[in-house]
């Protein structure tokens, strides 16, 4: 059964088990809307589209695991398939007692797609519902459930018979290691890190690598982030103590552990050490699946990729899919291209800050990089590293924002804010654009995560700061600069407004933004920049005007130098 086989009989699952809202009678459904329903000033957060997103969750889940080993694919098949299993006992002992009965189940909340053990614990996020068995369509929903398990256990079952000797992935990894050994990239280096997502896949890779280890006089260590770290050298499973001994030179292991002799050789880990760790003893990593998120990846290579290595030459391998890239990313596609986040903007329309379509694209760009070249770290301007540490924060600024003081729908473009420069954060005189992308074409290779929204960051020389492609540096300036200021700061304004001439002669800024577009698609149209700050409507926009119409003006903040920031 090949990959895509599989993920056919996943898109034929209801996953009910985690919608029982689908199933309440219409007759008792307000009650619980009530209940459960969340209100906030633009509308309310709705528990049926929580669950309708949980099931594009499950299934993102699944995926990721099918991909990561077999071990944790069936780990997941099994825990869904016992939850199928106690909800219909329940309601097999609803039917026979006829007593009151409730479906309790553990509902979602903020769930960061990027983590990728977000449902390793039993399913428990969140706060618990309840719902009378009395007030749903047992039949139809015992009907999806018992479909679903149906599935479920033959795909189970399929699973089942991959075992040690026949899981080629793992029979890949173990023909790495002989090779590794047998040809050191760097004399006498035995060292080897092998990443994984998956709690469930370090447990099974750490099962069948230690003992095969051994054969090679190698000692095994697992670090999962829990007191569930073993090793074969017999040495404490402490965080401290394992990495040190995988890395004695850089964590100078002859200054705090003198009297411990023995090492660790081969470290199977999550990514609870891919940030933050000097591991450069190693000289070659294995990422044993691939994360959606090519910065993970990069993340993870930085552990042995750092300043005073003894190595002269390192090594990254990475685990592809046994697919073409463009089929992988286009499964996570299908499979995620419908979600919503409902509790983003609370108005039932998607996240204004996050294009999925986009966002495919992009990564995928940089998947394939990583596939096919070597990747310099510090190559900033690649766009690879816009995604470090994800932009989750600023996206709960604008939840949080839009909860207190409504949609931000009825603000017109072209808003602008005035604030004075502060060295210490990097903030220079100059503006920082807001702009729209009405053209997809413009996007060029795919790399704006932000799509079709555009911040760039631009000095009152002309000299670009910030460009387009480091969302994040721009985001931590505008926070900075403005969060908590409630109110126009007067001085501030009053430096613009008689440099502008209350916004009549506004020349300088209109070629700072046209700078500021040629930056993004190298097209010079001054008068038509001009226009995007007059008063009529503006030409920027009509159709005849090639590269130009491609923008809109949303908003934007302008550093002024002088005076002292509040």
């Amino acid at each position: 059964m090949s990959y895509s086989d599989i993920f056919k009989e996943l898109c034929r699952i209801n996953l009910g088990i985690y919608a029982p809202f689908k199933y309440i009678l219409p007759s008792r459904l307000r009650v619980y809307e009530q209940r459960y329903d969340t209100v906030v000033k633009s509308g309310s957060l709705k528990q049926s589209d929580r669950e309708r997103n949980l099931q594009v969750l499950m299934r993102i889940n699944l995926l990721k695991r099918l991909e990561s080993s077999v071990e944790a694919f069936r780990i997941t098949l099994q825990k869904i398939i016992d939850k199928l299993d106690e909800a219909l006992k329940q309601i097999e002992e609803y039917e026979q007692h006829g007593k009151q009965k409730t479906v309790d189940y553990i509902e979602i909340e903020n769930v960061n797609l990027d983590d990728d053990n977000w449902l390793d614990d039993e399913f428990a996020l969140g706060g618990s519902i309840k719902i009378n068995l009395a007030d749903m369509d047992i039949i139809s929903w015992r009907e999806d459930l018992s479909s679903d398990r149906e599935i479920l256990s033959k795909l189970l079952q399929d699973m089942l018979k991959v075992t040690p000797e026949y899981d080629l992935k793992l029979q890949t990894l173990q023909e790495l290691i002989v090779n590794k050994l047998c040809n050191p990239i760097n004399p006498g280096n035995k060292k080897i890190i092998i990443f994984s997502a998956f709690t469930d896949t370090a447990d099974y890779l750490y099962r069948h690598i230690a003992d095969f280890a051994k054969k090679y006089q190698l000692h095994t260590a697992k670090i999962v982030g829990s007191d569930e770290n073993k090793n074969t050298a017999g040495l404490k499973n402490d965080l401290a103590t394992l990495l040190t001994c995988f890395s004695p030179r850089s964590k100078e292991k002859q200054l705090i552990m003198p009297d411990i002799a023995e090492e660790i050789d081969i470290l199977i880990a999550t990514d609870c050490i891919s940030e933050g760790q000097n591991l450069q003893d190693c000289d070659y990593l294995i990422n044993y699946d691939i994360h959606w998120n090519p910065v993970r990846i990069i993340q993870r290579f930085g552990r042995i990729d750092r300043i005073g290595s003894p190595n002269a030459v390192i090594q990254l391998v990475n685990f592809w899919p046994n697919m073409s890239l463009d089929e992988y990313i286009n499964l996570k596609e299908r499979v995620e291209n419908r979600m919503v986040i409902m509790d983003m903007t609370a108005t039932g329309e998607d996240n204004v800050l996050s294009n999925e379509s986009s966002d495919l694209e992009y990564r995928k760009e940089q998947l394939k990089r990583l596939q096919e070249e070597v990747i310099d770290l510090d190559d900033m301007n690649s766009g690879i590293s816009i995604t470090d540490l994800g932009l989750n924060d600023f996206r709960m600024d604008l939840v949080n924002y839009v909860n207190e003081h409504g949609s931000l729908d009825a603000v017109p473009n072209g808003m602008h804010a005035v604030t004075f420069a502060s060295s210490d954060i990097g903030a220079e005189p100059g503006v920082i654009f807001i702009l729209r992308n009405i053209n997809n074409g413009v996007n060029i290779n795919n790399q704006n995560r932000l799509h079709p929204f555009y911040l760039l960051y631009i000095r009152q020389d002309g000299e670009v700061l910030v460009n387009h492609l480091e969302v994040k540096k721009t985001l931590d300036i505008l926070r900075s600069l403005c969060r908590g200021q409630a109110e126009p700061i007067k001085e501030a304004c009053r430096a613009f407004n008689q440099e502008t001439k209350d916004g009549r002669r506004m020349e300088k800024y209109s070629r700072l933004l046209e700078t500021a577009i040629r930056a993004i698609v190298e097209v010079k149209e001054e008068s038509d920049i001009d226009s995007l700050f007059s008063a009529g409507g503006t030409t920027a926009l009509l159709d005849n005007i090639r590269g130009l119409e491609d923008f809109e003006l949303i908003a934007f903040v302008v550093v002024k130098d002088g005076g002292q920031r509040v």
